[in-house]
């Protein structure tokens, strides 16, 4: 599949955010403005490094033995501006969480110990941490429970480091992702809400798929 490039993930987070910005009217206007949310949300993130092998092998590499490690801690902590009781913009700082997969190689001929590190930092898989902002539609299902769903993007920062007979390279990037996102709310009190959501950001890479749970405080 075609990767996005970072014009096409700008317009799709533009035009989710005019959406959200949007809403209000769509749904009535601000008669029903409700006051913001501190977010906070601790949760596990799972990506797969299958394109390491095959990154390393077009690079000549041979013998490659890999210990994936798929799943990492991750959290998150933000605030919600409500337009109305229906929508929301989400913005929040978020961090993946970081894998640490071991690779065994075989080296090419030629290639030194500390070019090979290299190679290898560019082939791990990457896990982000930045600000990412959703648009969020808010179902009602009961007085107390709410159904969330959501599209936007993550501005993302990445670092993948490896280390061959003592030489280490780390290598970073950045970039901008289109991510979705589905949840469910239960209300504790008026200004306490547990929440629980699921978060899939389209990384270069393989996607990064976030489930968390946490609490979103009124004030």
């Amino acid at each position: 599949m075609q990767q996005l490039t970072f014009n096409s993930l700008a317009r799709i987070v533009i035009l989710c955010l005019s959406i959200t910005a949007s809403a209000p009217t769509l749904a009535g206007g601000l008669s029903s403005l409700v006051k913001g949310s501190f977010l906070l949300h601790l949760g596990q993130a799972e990506q797969t490094s299958g394109h390491i092998e095959g990154d390393l092998n077009t690079l000549g590499f041979t013998g490659i033995n890999i210990q994936e490690d798929k799943q990492a801690t991750s959290w998150s902590v933000g605030y919600r501006h409500p337009f109305n009781s229906h929508w929301s913009l989400d913005s929040e700082y978020l961090d993946q969480g970081a894998t640490h997969p071991n690779v065994q190689a075989t080296l090419p001929l030629g290639k030194t110990n500390a070019q090979a590190a290299q190679d290898i930092a560019k082939a791990l898989p990457k896990r982000g941490r930045g600000l990412s902002f959703t648009g969020v539609r808010h179902f009602s299902v009961s007085e107390r429970i709410k159904v969330q769903a959501g599209v936007g993007g993550f501005l993302w920062q990445s670092q993948r480091k490896a280390s061959v007979a003592g030489n280490s390279h780390t290598n970073k990037e950045g970039g901008l992702s289109p991510l979705l996102h589905l949840g469910i709310a239960y209300a504790i009190t008026p200004k306490i809400t547990a929440d629980l959501k699921w978060q899939e950001a389209f990384m270069p890479d393989d996607n990064v798929s976030n489930m968390s749970i946490g609490m979103a405080l009124a004030f």
